[in-house]
């Protein structure tokens, strides 16, 4: 039986992903010491996560960008929380950071939702939300 070139990809591909968990099963010790040593460079890996949101944020605003709606939004979900005692987060409708879309950060694309509900949601876009 003749491989085809698609054959040939994915057995490569899946002979690359075998072997990259075989090495990084084998040296932990390294992958920590690189976290370590980025975590003093450049912050905690929260403060990394938070500076790359903030950088998809910046580079999904439009030039139509309703500061003003969007300020709004977050008050009302503060406001909120405090009063009604809520656990309520800023959701992008459709995600900013994802492999198949790119929402914007804009008001029209903002919700309110229950952090846990938004914790599930993960970046994965479905049309049915």
């Amino acid at each position: 039986m003749k491989q085809t070139n698609r054959d040939r990809q994915r057995a490569r591909a899946e002979r690359v992903k075998r072997e990259r968990a075989e090495w990084e099963a084998k040296n932990q010790h390294i992958i920590q010491q690189v976290e370590d040593d980025l975590d003093q460079l450049v912050g905690t890996r929260r403060t990394r996560l938070s500076a790359r949101r903030r950088y998809a944020e910046k580079q999904a605003k439009p030039k139509w960008f309703e500061a003003d709606k969007v300020k709004m939004m977050y008050e009302k979900r503060d406001e909120l929380n405090e009063r009604l005692g809520l656990k309520l987060e800023v959701d992008h409708i459709i995600p900013i950071q994802s492999s198949t879309v790119c929402g914007l950060h804009c008001w029209a694309n903002l919700q309110l939702l229950d952090a846990d509900l938004n914790g599930v949601k993960t970046n994965d876009y479905q049309q049915d939300w």
